[in-house]
């Protein structure tokens, strides 16, 4: 059969083209695509054309990026993963899902997909289809929050107040933290978050953050502090920003070239930067924490955080172009974006 996906076909280019898909397998089912949701930060460095992965190739066993004549990604290509659907047809092996299920997968933008039942998570029941295209960044943040480690009445800083900053503030409360400070330029971003539960918001272009928040801990300093604004800037702040020996979770994907002052308070402070990222768990903690429970962990959490005031716009499928467009050219107009098919 054939079904229809997003294609970028070059920077800042994209076109809906027909895709061949295969039939369904006997542990195989095949999803009608309900919506999915535009990844304002990686996905959005393959529009630009900005991503290591289109000059380079990662070596898996040097865990490198390597000039490579045949690179990660090149034109044109699909690309997505918050993908969420209806179950249309199941294989005769199939025996953890049935049609009319309602699943995500880490799939391209596309009408339809056919995958093993392995590769989909049943969304909660009573869920918002709409609101299971969060689960891939919710999983993302919720490694963040476990990386973090916060522990019972501490200060946390979140830089960037995007998606991904918005889910950090919402999960620092509930894993206990006494004080929820957000940084963003963008005041509406600013007034989101106070509005889903931050203490304290503030603008780094207004004030500055490292000696507003040593002002408000008697000169402490934040206990721990989580950088998802993916700016060199907002690292370097982030780095001013929390206490001696203190942690910055970087969970931003920094692109390009940026400069870091390391001999300042980064040398002076002890300062320990840990990166976070959906693709691995931490060793200190991957003897009770694997992949699937972090994804299980992560779809119970969706039905207890806000996310429905996140998405800020709602495109039909076949506006797709419109809607890259928007968060490239304009975002300070969005949060999230969601693609909504037929």
């Amino acid at each position: 059969m054939t079904t229809t996906a997003v294609f970028m076909t070059g920077v800042r280019q994209i076109d809906i083209q027909p895709v061949e898909t295969e039939p369904v397998g006997p542990r195989q089912v095949r999803t009608h695509t309900l919506y999915s949701g535009i990844s304002h930060g990686t996905e959005m460095a393959f529009y630009r054309g900005t991503a290591p992965h289109l000059g380079s190739g990662w070596d898996r066993d040097m865990r490198l990026f390597l000039p490579s004549e045949a690179p990660d990604f090149s034109y044109p290509s699909r690309y997505g993963y918050s993908n969420v659907g209806r179950v249309v047809e199941c294989g005769a092996e199939v025996d953890t899902l049935k049609s009319g299920d309602i699943v995500f997968g880490t799939f391209p933008h596309q009408t339809d997909f056919t995958a093993d039942q392995g590769w989909l998570v049943k969304l909660p029941e009573g869920l918002d289809p709409k609101l299971g295209i969060f689960l891939t960044n919710t999983r993302t943040t919720y490694n963040g929050i476990l990386d973090a480690g916060i522990r019972l009445g501490e200060t946390v800083v979140i830089f960037g107040q995007g998606v991904l900053g918005q889910l950090l503030s919402q999960m620092a409360r509930l894993s206990g933290a006494g004080k929820v400070i957000v940084v963003d330029p963008i005041t509406d971003r600013l007034e989101m978050a106070l509005k889903l539960g931050a203490d304290v918001a503030i603008n780094p272009q207004q004030v500055d953050v490292a000696k507003q928040v040593r002002q408000m801990t008697g000169n402490r300093g934040a206990d721990v502090v989580i950088e998802v604004s993916g700016a060199y800037a907002g690292l370097q702040e982030a780095i001013r920003t929390v206490a001696p020996r203190g942690t910055v979770v970087a969970m931003g994907f920094y692109q390009g070239a940026g400069a870091l002052t390391l001999g300042a308070e980064f040398h002076h402070n002890w300062v320990d930067i840990r990166c976070s990222q959906a693709g691995s768990i931490s060793p200190a903690l991957s003897h009770r924490w694997d992949s699937p429970r972090l994804t299980a962990a992560a779809a119970n959490l969706l039905p207890k955080l806000q996310l429905a005031p996140l998405i800020t716009q709602v495109f039909d499928f076949e506006r797709a172009s419109e809607a890259y467009a928007l968060i490239d050219q304009e975002p300070e107009k969005v949060l999230q974006v969601v693609l909504k098919y037929g």
